[in-house]
């Protein structure tokens, strides 16, 4: 059987073929046609392992692979059967290069395709006993930076179809930010994650609160003449009356199924455990996604978690003023409720508790949740939950209200206990006061000054450390100079008569509360002034003034990247709030 017309039938010997399946060789003899298993026809040539394409080892044993103009050849000879025909290991050509970590070859492909505008099937073809993945994630698990950045551009440049797209950064956009955060940061700070479907005419009232007005869709990529039905169906908002200006608005998709799933199932979530950059979240695709969220349930459930701490608050506030009132001694467990002061402070506090157990019991549903999370995408979902600085917060005060307190206060009838009731309520009444930043921290008003407070407070740990390390050299050095004066003057007793008053005394001439006519009435005036000069020098003029310089430089970093850290801090909220949400209730939003 003649595979053209100049072909001719001839017999072949050879170790690997069987001569009762041959078919046909061509004239040359370089080409041979011949039956194969699964009623296959496979022609053989020089430089091909299986059919007439090339298999990439041959090549690169021939350094055929490393010849450009070769290269070239092969690449017009054979075109797009060298990007999508799998071999017998379910590879293309152009996988083999990406598995083999070859730069150049893998480069001169993509260029190649991309001028022929020849798409690429970046999957391989499934065989027994492997498992289906794309050349992405293979140049991922190859630890190849050069490739992976050569393969996300081409993806983003129109290497592979719409859908073949959105599969592979489904499967190995969140494995690349565990390997190449930089490199994640690239893609999702790229503009063109976010591909144009088209143009349309919208109402210029719509952009007035966001530059963004976003939705989802079960539609990927809709035709141009149904974009206007898309838009009406996200929002009946885009619809407009003669008198409303009207804005040319480019549509977009994010090419990422799936990327405003509530959890662990979207992409918010995967990049705050693996901690990544801040910068991150304020690319085009990131806020696309908060800005969604925000409108779509975020900022209606934290106003319900805001009114449910708000009472719970006002509660344990009643109690605490009730508490400052009630100054009478009691000697049972009956004393604590009588009057009206005992039953209101009793009420106040049971109504605090219940509220608190509620609270408690959704950071519990928060833990399991972010335990679960963890279980399925290989990280410890209790570590990243105690990462969180309001997570043990909000333990340590509602352990407190719901045990800690109220035992206390029951017992309270003891003296001591009715002395450690007070200072205990008052530091839970911090602590749950501190709490509204965290709710702050997410509106725009209030969210940059809050990101301020915590931003300054981190900088000045160490100015901190060096001003109490002076402060706690200068006043012993003054415990000790004024310890000939203590029984003779009843101001230095009472200001230097021991450690932690010289300490606290010390603290307050820092602050500008001081009597220097103290200094002169020592055995040791001369010694006294001394360290009086030195100390105020040193703290009053070089420590103050650089405190001031500390806060005026982290005030201007901040302030450089306000924006920045707000969406970053209102994604972390946002996650916070649906980590807490029952499954009814996920399954509602989505």
């Amino acid at each position: 059987m003649a595979v053209d017309g100049n072909a001719k039938t001839r017999s072949v010997r050879g170790w690997h073929l069987d001569a009762g399946r041959l078919l046909a060789v061509s004239p040359d003899g370089r080409r041979i046609a011949c039956a194969a298993d699964r009623d296959l026809f496979v022609v053989w040539q020089p430089e091909a392992a299986e059919g007439c394409i090339p298999d990439y080892y041959s090549l690169k044993m021939s350094h055929a692979i490393e010849d450009r103009a070769c290269m070239d050849k092969i690449l017009q000879a054979f075109g797009p059967a060298l990007f999508n025909y799998p071999n017998l290991m379910g590879m293309s050509l152009f996988l083999h290069a990406i598995l083999d970590d070859n730069v150049d070859c893998v480069s001169m492909m993509i260029r190649w395709a991309l001028k022929e505008d020849v798409k690429v099937s970046m999957f391989t073809y499934p065989v027994q006993g492997t498992e289906r993945t794309n050349g992405l994630q293979m140049a991922i698990n190859r630890r190849s930076p050069a490739i992976v950045r050569l393969l996300v551009n081409a993806l983003l440049g129109g290497l592979t179809t719409e859908q073949v797209m959105v599969d592979v950064f489904q499967k190995s956009l969140l494995n690349l930010g565990e390997v190449y955060p930089s490199l994640l940061m690239e893609v999702i700070g790229d503009d063109r994650m976010l591909q144009s479907i088209g143009e349309m005419q919208c109402p210029e009232h719509i952009f007035h609160k966001d530059r963004f007005f976003t939705g989802t869709s079960d539609k990927y990529w809709p035709p141009d003449f149904g974009l206007a039905k898309l838009w009406e169906e996200l929002s009946p908002q885009t619809r407009a009356d003669r008198n409303t200006v009207m804005l040319p608005a480019v549509a977009k998709v994010i090419p990422y199924p799936h990327i405003a799933q509530i959890g662990g199932n979207g992409i918010l979530r995967p990049l705050l455990v693996n901690d990544v950059p801040p910068r991150t979240f304020s690319s085009k695709t990131l806020q696309c996604v908060i800005s969604y969220k925000w409108e779509n349930h975020a900022r209606q459930l934290l106003y319900d978690e805001i009114w449910h701490y708000a009472m719970l608050l006002a509660l344990f506030t009643g109690y605490t003023i009730i508490l400052g009132f009630e100054r009478e001694e009691w000697s049972s467990i009956r004393d604590v409720a009588d009057g009206s002061l005992g039953v209101s402070a009793i009420a106040f506090l049971v109504g605090t508790c219940l509220l608190a157990v509620a609270n408690l019991v959704r950071e519990c549903k928060q833990i399991k949740v972010s335990r679960s999370d963890g279980k399925i995408r290989g990280f410890n979902g209790f570590m990243v939950w105690l990462r969180s600085k309001w997570n043990m917060w909000e333990w340590s005060s509602y352990i407190s209200i719901i045990v800690i307190i109220p035992i206390v206060h029951l017992t309270s009838f003891l003296e001591d206990l009715r002395v450690h009731e007070s200072w205990l309520v008052a530091v839970t009444s911090i602590m749950l006061w501190w709490k509204m930043l965290y709710y702050s921290s997410a509106f725009r008003p209030t969210g940059p000054l809050v990101i301020m407070i915590f931003e300054i407070i981190k900088d000045i740990s160490v100015f901190i450390f060096t001003a109490f390390a002076i402060l706690f050299g200068f006043g012993i050095a003054f415990f000790v100079v004024f310890r000939h004066d203590v029984e003779e003057n009843e101001d230095v007793s009472s200001q230097f008569g021991s450690v932690d008053r010289a300490l606290f005394t010390t603290f307050g001439m820092m602050l500008g509360e001081f009597d220097i006519q103290l200094f002169y009435t020592t055995k040791l005036p001369f010694v006294s002034l001394a360290l009086f000069v030195v100390y105020m020098m040193a703290m009053m003029i070089v420590l103050l003034n650089l405190l001031i310089a500390i806060m005026g430089d982290t005030y201007d970093r901040v302030k450089n990247v306000e924006e920045v850290a707000f969406l970053r801090s209102r994604a972390s909220v946002i996650d916070d709030i649906e980590s807490m949400l029952s499954e009814s209730a996920k399954r509602k939003l989505e």
